[in-house]
């Protein structure tokens, strides 16, 4: 009779489905030792001549282009209506004008390539941040110029 009260049960939980609940084993941080010492801290490398050189170009390869870009931008611009002449020209002016802007891209890139290289020589990328954010400044004014031609 027993048997019988409790087999229902039995038959019951075999359909019960896996439960994916977190578990209750101690946690890897739980298990860490406390009074172990900290590592050491890291010490970069410090920026090296071949580094500045790099910086000092490429932020000038982005002021040049800036420049490049800021005299392609008057031609670029227009009210005329659509396909004219003017507005054609216009077109074209804009293609150049987005065309200047490559090598501030190029400098863009050529920095994050840095700053990985750096990272995994384990030097200080100060520097080299500081510079990609300059010309990513530059890259992002172009960028709204370009967007306020094309509204």
């Amino acid at each position: 009779m027993k048997i019988a009260a409790v087999l229902p049960f039995i038959l019951i939980s075999a359909c019960a489905g896996v439960v994916d609940a977190p578990s209750l084993l101690p946690r890897t941080a739980e298990n860490a030792d406390i009074d172990a010492p900290a590592p050491p801290p890291v010490r970069p490398v410090a920026t090296d001549a071949g580094q500045a050189a790099l910086i000092v170009r490429l932020i000038d390869q982005a002021k040049q282009s800036n420049v490049a870009f800021e005299r392609a931008l008057p031609a670029a611009s227009t009210n005329a209506p659509p396909q004219s002449e003017a507005w054609i020209a216009a077109q074209n002016a804009r293609s150049a004008v987005d065309v200047a802007r490559g090598p501030t891209l190029d400098a863009l890139s050529a920095l994050d390539v840095a700053i990985g290289e750096a990272i995994d020589k384990g030097q200080d990328t100060t520097a080299l941040t500081a510079a990609r954010t300059e010309v990513q400044a530059i890259y992002d004014r172009q960028g709204a110029k370009l967007d306020a031609l094309i509204r």
